[in-house]
């Protein structure tokens, strides 16, 4: 999730990135230990090729497993509304042989077996003019925040991490206008 927020920084800022030799230097270097890294034989590589190949239980019961747990909640009761506030930590979902002990891993499982798929879309809706209405896209720190909250959120997050919160406060609060897009509108300046 991480990379994939640098990643995002950086392809915003691209052409003030790869104009300084020394970023490209620092870039090539980085490409350069990422590939040993991945291609010699250590407990890293070993661990993103397993989830890669889909065989990480880990992974899969943050995410695949998750999302049958909050099926399986949701479905019998009402799929569309789900079944209510604070109404999961009722149910017993260990039995169901998914590696779930107590909880959703994740934020998104969370919300559908709590609230459906009402509150499912209301959440991401509510996120993305969040996005666009205080212009997440103009600031790279902000949108690469952005992007880490809203991948973690369907890949292990919980509804009481105050980490996510922060996150989530850094991407929509106009904050380190240093990290301005050039030639960009002003992203301080919210409409109301």
């Amino acid at each position: 999730m991480g990379l994939a927020g640098i990643g995002i920084s950086l392809m915003t800022g691209f052409r003030q990135f790869f104009h300084r030799s020394t970023s490209r230097t620092l870039f090539l270097c980085l490409a350069i230990s990422t590939c040993a890294l991945l291609l010699t034989p250590n407990p890293i590589s070993a661990r993103i090729l397993q989830a890669a190949a889909g065989n990480d239980s880990s992974t899969n019961s943050r995410t695949i497993n998750a999302y049958i747990a909050a099926y399986t909640v949701a479905a019998p009761n009402n799929m569309w509304w789900g079944l209510g506030l604070a109404q999961t930590k009722f149910m017993d979902i260990s039995d169901l042989g998914l590696g779930i002990m107590n909880g959703f891993p994740n934020i998104v499982a969370y919300t559908f077996a709590e609230f459906g798929l009402i509150g499912l879309l209301t959440m991401l809706t509510v996120e993305l003019y969040l996005f666009f209405r205080t212009r997440v896209y103009l600031n790279s720190f902000r949108l690469a925040m952005f992007v880490v909250a809203f991948i973690a959120q369907f890949t292990g997050s919980y509804p009481t991490s105050i980490q996510q919160y922060l996150i989530w406060f850094f991407a929509f609060y106009p904050i380190f206008p240093n990290f301005n897009l050039h030639g960009s509108l002003n992203p301080e300046v919210i409409h109301s």
